[in-house]
């Protein structure tokens, strides 16, 4: 019975040492899979999308517990009708009466739903003031959400339950975390006002550590505008200058089972946040500095290559590089037409070997074209020094996919830039 397994679970981890508050959360995580399979195993509320930090600990080990079980949709859910199917769910399936209760919250265009389950007092619980053990379900209703990219993991893990959970990825989840680090209001821990979720700095944390990039498109359809990458990382800089952390030790402290782990996030988690928000590589491209010309003796491909100055770095370039096969050169009917040349650019351009010639300069002025647009689509940021297209090819003979690419003459000039890398 479910009953016996949450029992289990809280005799193992009260021999170990752990405080009631963290086996609360441990019990807590065991019943979400429960409820996440009853979601994902139904075609009326499997559309949900699941986000926040339950969804990271499940599908990618973020190190920390997680009590609630947030969602988004575009469509809004009918709380009665998911009241009385989670009910009976629990009732065909455990043998347990669940009590369920719901509120709308109009001005958050969310929903809530509390799921009661055992007393604490059946459980083996005798220091916590809580009657009984329940899960926090919250679901946000986002008009656009069905517009963003959609990504699956697993579920079930320790469980006998087997289910795929839908979300976004990663980089959503990123914005999405960054929109409470940024507009979250101050609010009350136990008897202590603060301007922030310790549990969002430790996500974001989480996100910067592996390298995340936010999807900027997210945060713009939730009001939260960025041209760029830097303007993101600048307003986040600021915010968690002004964070008042006297709050974090009591609401961080339950989602952890080792306190020395805890003590030491909190001693430091600020310097490491700057460390980790400067550490992303990230680049804003100048100006043109240099275009050279070369030919492989050994293969015949001809390559260009554009070096640009880096405004933030007086010593790093960012370089892109295009390579082509001789027959874009050779063969009358493959050659590009007139019209693409760049009048202002042809004095930085310089070859290997021999004169440029007319053609030469059609090439170079094409796919500086294409990068220029690239850059202006990326507000001129990017978050690599160098670019390299595949081997761009006029023949599909023998193509290897994962190096060369296959184009003709028309489609040559119509592609976009990052489409060739």
């Amino acid at each position: 019975m479910l009953i016996d397994k949450l029992k289990l679970k809280f005799k193992e981890l009260k021999e170990e040492g752990k405080t009631e508050d963290s086996i609360l959360i441990a019990l807590k995580e065991i019943l979400q899979h429960y409820i996440l399979n009853f979601i994902y195993t139904s075609k009326n509320y499997s559309y949900l999308t699941m986000y926040g930090g339950t969804v990271l600990r499940i599908g990618y080990n973020l190190p920390r517990m997680s009590e609630d079980l947030d969602f988004q949709t575009h469509k809004k859910l009918d709380l009665e009708k998911f009241t009385e199917e989670i009910k009976r769910y629990f009732k065909d399936n455990y043998a347990f009466d669940i009590e369920v209760k719901h509120k709308s919250s109009p001005e958050n265009n969310t929903s809530t739903l509390f799921i009661k389950f055992f007393t604490l007092k059946e459980l083996g619980f005798k220091k916590l003031k809580l009657e009984r053990l329940h899960v926090k379900v919250d679901v946000n209703y986002f008009e656009t959400a069905n517009k963003f990219v959609n990504d699956t993991v697993p579920g079930g893990k320790g469980t006998e339950l087997a289910y795929t959970i839908k979300t976004y990825p990663l980089s959503t989840l990123m914005a999405s975390k960054a929109v409470a680090f940024l507009k979250r209001d101050a609010r009350g821990i136990g008897d202590i006002l603060t301007n922030v979720k310790s549990r969002d700095v430790y996500d974001m944390m989480w996100y910067m550590n592996r390298g995340t990039m936010p999807d900027l498109e997210y945060l713009k359809a939730k009001d939260i505008s960025f041209d760029t990458f830097l303007d993101f990382r600048d307003k986040v800089k600021i915010r968690a200058n002004k964070i008042e952390d006297n709050a974090f030790r009591n609401d961080l402290s339950q989602f952890f089972y080792d306190r020395n782990e805890l003590e030491n996030w909190l001693s430091s988690w600020r310097p490491k946040f700057m460390q980790l928000l400067d550490s992303y590589k990230v680049y804003e491209v100048g100006e043109l500095e240099r275009i050279y010309g070369h030919v492989d003796f050994s293969t015949d491909n001809r390559s260009i290559s554009y070096t640009f100055n880096a405004l933030d770095n007086q010593n790093q370039n960012v370089i892109f590089s295009v390579t082509l096969t001789d027959y874009w050169f050779e063969f009358r009917d493959i050659k590009i037409n007139r019209g693409h040349r760049v009048a202002e650019i042809e004095d930085k351009a310089e070859k290997g070997r021999g004169e440029m010639t007319e053609l030469d300069y059609e090439y170079i002025g094409l796919f500086y074209t294409k990068i220029k647009d690239y850059l202006k689509r990326n507000k001129n940021v990017v978050f690599q020094n160098e670019f390299e297209t595949k081997v761009i090819r006029a023949s599909a003979d023998n193509l290897d996919p994962k190096k060369q690419i296959y184009l003709d003459k028309r489609l040559l000039e119509k592609i976009d830039f990052e489409e060739l890398l």
